[in-house]
């Protein structure tokens, strides 16, 4: 998709943290793995920002999933702008 877009044309993508399957809870940070990724691919971070989720679900959650896995419930994702620079 890089390859496509034309220096000085913008790419945004919204990502959010995932958490491994491996039972310890631990959290991959997709902004960071993502920018790399870009980065890599020729294009810079421009602009980031935070997407906010709507919360009501959330606050529902929030004391089941504490008291069970001593996690905090999720409520925002990262908004990511790329910008495709020349070579």
């Amino acid at each position: 998709m890089c390859s496509l877009l034309r220096t000085g044309h913008t790419a945004t993508f919204v990502v959010g943290n995932i958490r491994e399957n491996k039972g310890d809870g631990r959290m991959l940070p997709l902004h960071m793995h993502t920018t790399q990724a870009f980065d890599k691919a020729g294009m810079v971070l421009v602009n980031d920002a935070v997407l906010l989720k709507p919360v009501g679900t959330g606050a529902m959650r929030a004391d089941r999933i504490m008291s069970a896995a001593s996690k905090l419930v999720g409520v925002h994702q990262n908004v990511c702008v790329f910008s495709k620079v020349s070579k």
